[in-house]
């Protein structure tokens, strides 16, 4: 009788660490991701296409700057996403590295030398940046802090 009442204890605090665990959110890991930046189908698409030919829509606001053809590596979290002929999406944090190529040799950017990057971006390609804003119907990048 008491190793019943023992298994039935134990089992109900299996239960209920089991359920205290599932109901707390897991937190999402943050990635770095390198590609080239390329156009989606519609015009409001915009991936980045990584080396394994994988392509990840860009979302939120810390990709703003980077255009068409770049050779970035982002930071963020990979998110679900359905639109843009794709099924997963970069919720981007921090732009680290422009290269020119995909070679890495020629750095455009990086965020240890160049600091925040939307500065840079004002600073350096403002005019490239609102035309492939432009072209690809992206709101306005938020106001400087």
């Amino acid at each position: 009788m008491n190793s019943k009442r023992t298994l039935t204890c134990f089992l109900m605090a299996a239960a209920l660490a089991t359920g205290l665990l599932t109901a707390v959110p897991a937190r999402a890991a943050t990635v770095s991701l390198e590609g080239i930046v390329v156009a989606g189908t519609e015009p409001e698409c915009v991936m980045v296409r990584d080396h394994q030919g994988n392509s990840f829509v860009l979302e939120g606001t810390g990709w703003y700057g980077i255009i068409g053809n770049d050779y970035v590596k982002l930071e963020g979290t990979i998110v679900p996403e359905n639109r843009c002929g794709v099924t997963s999406a970069i919720q981007v944090s921090n732009v680290s590295t422009i290269w020119r190529d995909e070679t890495h040799k020629q750095v455009i950017y990086e965020r240890s030398a160049g600091g925040r990057f939307a500065d840079w971006v004002r600073a350096h390609r403002e005019r490239e940046w609102r035309e492939w804003e432009e072209a690809h119907h992206i709101p306005p990048p938020p106001p400087q802090q």
